[in-house]
């Protein structure tokens, strides 16, 4: 049997490059949503994931899209 590196229950590491790449990937699923509510979901928990990641850049589109999300439901008149 072959001994997993890290011992059990520790994700592998994965590379700055490719977590970039996935978090990219995983936010064009957002411009599929036609609620608007299912928008803003999916916006804040890919921004709480990318909020936990160590990258700057994309943290900084992250604070970019919540700032504007805000102002956006903030302007927004009520949903009947």
């Amino acid at each position: 049997m072959r001994k997993i590196p890290g011992g059990w229950g520790q994700r592998p590491q994965i590379s700055q490059v490719d977590l970039t790449c996935l978090l990219k990937e995983e936010f064009q699923f957002f411009w599929d949503y036609v609620y608007p509510r299912a928008a803003t979901n999916f916006l804040e928990q890919w921004c709480r994931k990318v909020m936990k990641s160590r990258l700057k850049p994309v943290k900084k589109i992250a604070q970019m899209l919540q700032r504007v999300s805000e102002n956006h439901t903030a302007s927004a008149p009520p949903m009947p």
